[in-house]
Order: C-alpha cells, then structure tokens, then sequence
C-alpha cells in the first residue's frame, strides 16, 4: 500500500514543514509533492545535475524559488559513514534556519535501505538532527555507523 511509505508527522497551520525527497527518484519525488497542503515556499536542493532535474520534473515549469545546498549532496569518495551522517544532521538544522513555511527537500539519494520521502514537522525535523549527533557522539568521534539519519526518522523525538 502506498501509504505505508511515507513517514508523516501530524501538523497543524502554525507548524513549519519539510518534505525530503531523493534526486535518484525523480517520479516518486512529483508524487510526493502531493503530501503538502498547498505548494511550497522554497525548494532547497543538492547542487548536482539530478537534484536539478529532479525539481524540473517535481515543479514541472511552475516557479518556485530555489536554493542549492551542498550539504544535500551525496557521499563523497573517501567520507565515512558517520561523517555524511553528520554532514546531513547539519543539513538538517540549517534547513530548520530557513524562514519559510514549507519546503521541499531534495537530497542526492537516500542513505541505506531507507526507500521514502519523509514529511516532518520542525519538531520532528530537530529531533532528527540531535537523534544523528547523539548516535555519532556514542559511536567515538566520527566513527563508522549503520545508522543513518533518514533511517531514524521513524523515530519520533
């Protein structure tokens, strides 16, 4: 069931929201779209080329403002694990510094076995960002780790 895929936080009006998507699923991204309440305010997205498509294809010629953020891009060759882990919980709270009501999120990929876009509230959003530092800090400094941060958004703080 298609339901079964999306991790959804319950929001009311005054609550900011984030809907984080996966460049590497261009089509499921536009379908996901259709979870936000009306159009959002910012797309904020890695700087690659298929981040790029990827809100061609979700925004399909409609405007909606856009911003490139490195943080959004996918491992880099040499980095660990906990490292690109670290690197997302700061992608995490920067977008939590954006002023907007919602936005859409597109990272390069999803990390691990993780399959879905996630809609959060800015609780939920937080939560996640420290769920991700306080796994790495239990880990050693900036060990390895099979958790990543998408991974515990299943997880409500």
């Amino acid at each position: 069931m298609a339901s079964d895929r999306w991790s959804l936080t319950q929001s009311n009006g005054d609550t900011r929201t984030y809907l984080l998507v996966a460049a590497e699923e261009p089509y499921e991204a536009a379908a996901a779209l259709s979870r936000l309440s009306a159009p959002p305010d910012l797309c904020v997205r890695s700087p690659s080329w298929q981040a790029h498509f990827t809100a061609d294809v979700v925004f399909h010629g409609r405007y909606v403002r856009m911003i490139d953020e490195p943080l959004l891009a996918r491992r880099r060759s040499g980095e660990s694990e906990g490292d690109y882990a670290w690197r997302c919980a700061d992608a995490l709270r920067r977008l939590y510094a954006l002023d907007v009501k919602k936005a859409f999120v597109i990272f390069d990929t999803y990390v691990d076995a993780v399959r879905r876009p996630l809609l959060l509230d800015e609780r939920a959003l937080l939560g996640l960002a420290e769920t991700v530092d306080r796994d790495m800090s239990t880990e050693g400094n900036r060990r390895s780790s099979k958790r990543a941060p998408d991974q515990l958004a299943g997880k409500q703080p």
